[in-house]
């Protein structure tokens, strides 16, 4: 009798993307198309990467992406598998302005106010009230600026340089959350 040989199929790797170019030619394709749309084909994009590549590509255009609410589900699992493998020693890879930051601090998110619970907020409250506000040429309905505490280690990403100081958190991780409506013609 011969050898006992495993017939269970030869798994395939689902990823396609696998080198830097091809994040940058992703990043290329995702910025000819609209901020509204870009959130959708992000997604897409990032699921045909490794997860240190779909980590990368996320950091570089979730900035310019707008109407995110409604792939809340889809954006979660994506950032936790690219976290959960760039994790080094506990620790995420940040931006400098991070490591001057409290271990608990407030942070802030201008938006319309039935997106209030989505993940990008900024710690710099002026910098939440120009969202509120509207911008690349898209204007809120009902503008809020929101606000809550948040502990460092709840900390998914971190984006973007001095100016806006964005972080991205699970709405769930804020505490003492506060939420103020603005008319229009005060922003």
């Amino acid at each position: 009798m011969g050898e006992v040989v495993d017939l269970a199929p030869i798994p395939v790797y689902r990823h396609k993307v696998q080198s830097v170019s091809d994040v940058d030619n992703a990043e290329e394709r995702l910025f000819s198309m609209g901020s509204t749309q870009r959130t959708a084909a992000l997604i897409d994009e990032c699921a045909m990467l490794r997860h240190e590549l779909a980590y990368e590509l996320f950091r570089r255009v979730w900035p310019s992406c707008d109407d995110t609410m409604p792939y809340t589900e889809e954006i979660r699992p994506i950032l936790q598998s690219s976290i959960d493998w760039m994790t080094i020693d506990g620790q995420l890879p940040h931006e400098p302005w991070f490591d001057a930051l409290p271990s608990r601090f407030r942070v802030y998110r201008g938006c319309n106010a039935n997106a209030v619970n989505g993940f990008s907020w900024s710690i710099d409250r002026e910098v939440a009230l120009t969202f509120a506000g509207g911008h690349r040429g898209l204007h809120l309905s009902h503008p809020v600026l929101s606000s809550g505490m948040v502990r460092k280690n709840s900390i998914l990403m971190t984006i973007g340089d001095q100016h806006e100081r964005e972080i991205l958190v699970e709405f769930d991780d804020l505490r003492e959350i506060r939420v103020v409506h603005y008319p229009r013609c005060l922003l």
